[in-house]
């Protein structure tokens, strides 16, 4: 290596160059003297690594911003992307009967639609024809139909190395690039800008330097695990930045943030507003219930006595409390019995039913039944459930009915004088009896041969004899 002295080199105290010099197995102490114009061809073999390739994979070189310009070129050139998935199903074993024929199916969380084009990466089946591959959704809805999408590739659309696919709905692939790595599908990511444009590895001092001024590689969507950036150390704290870009973590967001322009509600400021969802109203007394005074306002209804009932003031008007209202076409469900009457149990809970208990009672009186009791002759009842045929009902008492039983054929019904029972005589005593004009007393049958009766013909009266279907006069008496 060859240096320009300009003055006096001095090592150990000893002037020793006064122009230049050659040196061989010497240490200079670059700390505590200035070197200048030192280039890329000034470092040690091999200190400036080349290689595109990285292959040296080596902590004591330092690639060139050309080298590593290089190898993230060869990294994207080798991927060979594919139109975009609508949707990726890792969930499907059995794709053949756990997919096609069915109405529906949802893949990663979203139901599948026609036209939808589904990456199948889930099939262990074999022959496992629909895995690693791509196919068009039709028939949802009848049954489902996977049509096999080769997007341009020759044979059955199986992927190849680096084949790439942008995967655009879904909770866990959607919205991510998934690049074939020969035996699946992974996930992958898009470098843009390895360096940035002032990191020029000539333009330093030292290769340390020069090592520490790499640019940060960026990418459109990067994934991190277990990350850490130091100073945000606040527990369960969200990053912010300052004025000035500066990272840090507070638990506590400046009210001065939004979200889409839109101010944030907070514990202690400004109402939840009803057009955001809210009430506007942050205090009430106990039983107040909120109602809506207009299209965008609610307003609170103040409570009232007990027993009071709230009843709707109509169409835009506001309700009310009231102590009687008056309900029409009123209908409570679960009494569903067709002609019930309404009932409660000892809970106060209404029931309905065809059937009324027998414990109750109308105006505190009994309710008479069917097999129940018998009515009364109080309450306009006989007292008597059952007779035998021919029985005559009569009053033994002025509170009590009583059976008067049939007797044989002929005997008549007699009173027996007022306050005393009726009786049936087979030979009455007759005091006294009227005959209208006209009128006859028959003895016997009246239709059976030889039989007789008195009849009265104006003011005489006549003996009669019932003769070949005929009445024949045998004696009279005349009237004086």
């Amino acid at each position: 290596m060859a240096f320009n002295v300009v003055g006096t080199l001095a090592l150990d105290g000893t002037d020793i160059l006064t122009a230049s010099k050659a040196f061989t197995n010497k240490t200079i102490d670059v700390d505590s003297n200035t070197v200048s114009n030192i280039e890329l061809d000034n470092f040690k073999a091999n200190v400036a690594d080349t290689d595109g390739t990285l292959a040296e994979n080596s902590d004591s070189r330092v690639s060139t911003q050309k080298a590593i310009v290089t190898y993230v070129n060869s990294k994207l050139a080798g991927l060979s992307y594919r139109p975009a998935a609508d949707l990726r199903d890792i969930t499907a074993t059995d794709v053949g009967t756990e997919i096609v024929g069915l109405s529906t199916y949802d893949a990663d969380s979203v139901t599948l639609v026609n036209g939808d084009r589904l990456l199948i990466n889930g099939e262990t089946t074999a022959p496992a024809t629909y895995k690693d591959r791509v196919f068009l959704v039709s028939g949802v809805g009848v049954a489902i139909v996977l049509t096999l999408e080769t997007d341009g590739q020759a044979g059955d659309g199986s992927p190849t190395d680096g084949d790439t696919i942008f995967v655009q709905r879904g909770t866990a692939s959607g919205d991510k690039t998934f690049t074939y790595n020969g035996t699946d599908f992974v996930l992958g990511a898009s470098l843009n800008g390895a360096l940035l444009a002032s990191n020029n590895l000539s333009d330093v001092s030292s290769a340390s330097s020069a090592a520490s001024n790499i640019g940060v590689g960026t990418e459109d969507s990067p994934s991190f695990t277990g990350a850490t950036l130091s100073g945000l150390t606040t527990d369960g704290g969200l990053v912010q930045t300052n004025g000035s870009g500066v990272l840090s973590s507070s638990t506590d967001i400046p009210t001065a943030n939004t979200i889409g322009s839109k101010y944030i509600y907070r514990a202690d400021g400004t109402d939840v507003a009803v057009a955001d969802g809210g009430t506007n109203i942050s205090s009430y007394a106990i039983g107040d219930l909120l109602y809506a005074s207009a299209g965008t306002t609610l307003s609170k209804l103040a409570d009232v006595a007990a027993g009071q009932v709230l009843v709707s003031g109509g169409v835009a008007t506001a309700p009310a409390y009231s102590a009687s209202p008056s309900l029409t076409g009123l209908t409570l469900s679960g009494l569903n019995v067709a002609n019930g009457l309404v009932q409660t149990d000892g809970s106060g809970v209404l029931s309905s039913s065809t059937d009324i208990p027998t414990a109750n009672t109308i105006g505190s009186a009994y309710i008479y039944r069917a097999g129940g009791t018998d009515v009364a002759v109080a309450d306009g009842g006989t007292n008597i459930s059952v007779y035998a045929v021919g029985d005559l009902v009569y009053a033994s008492d002025t509170t009590v009915l009583s059976k008067l039983a049939d007797v044989a054929v002929g005997q008549v019904l007699v009173s027996g004088g007022v306050g005393v029972a009726p009786a049936y005589s087979a030979s009455p005593i007759l005091t006294e009896i009227e005959i209208a004009a006209a009128s006859a007393f028959y003895y016997g049958d009246k239709t059976t041969e030889g039989s007789w009766r008195t009849i009265r013909i104006d003011n005489d009266l006549e003996f009669q004899r019932y003769e070949t279907a005929s009445w024949v006069k045998k004696a009279e008496i005349v009237a004086a």
